[in-house]
């Protein structure tokens, strides 16, 4: 797993930092079609703005790499699928984790995960 936050600790442990690096997870959870309409209006605009917050000021992307970006995100069907999953991890989600932390249920492999020295669960 690559600088995946854990989603339930983030939900029982959020605080003003954590929600405004992560404003996303609350806009994208919010019911249909709130946010479908709103990114769906500006998909390039949206996409731009959180690729710039979300990597940091010495990232850049090829313009292959972007223009696939937005050809993806105008899509309404990708944007609602992308608002849906974030729907999932604010609601159903939290439910199956918290039914698995309450029988101490545990991956039962090894698993690696990294996490960027600079990203937000880095400093967190």
């Amino acid at each position: 797993m690559l600088d995946i936050v854990p989603t339930r600790h983030v939900f029982a442990n959020v605080d003003r930092a954590l929600a405004t690096a992560y404003d996303h997870w609350f806009f994208l959870a919010e019911p249909p079609d709130l946010p479908e309409i709103l990114i769906g209006g500006a998909p390039e605009y949206f996409l731009r703005r959180k690729l710039d917050q979300w990597s940091g000021p010495h990232a850049t992307f090829t313009q292959a790499v972007m223009a696939e970006y937005i050809r993806c995100f105008s899509d309404p069907e990708t944007i609602r699928a992308n608002c849906e999953d974030y729907r999932a991890a604010a609601s159903i989600d939290l439910e199956h984790d918290d039914a698995d932390a309450a029988a101490a249920r545990r991956i039962p492999c090894s698993l690696l995960v990294l996490w960027a020295a600079r990203g937000y669960v880095g400093v967190a």
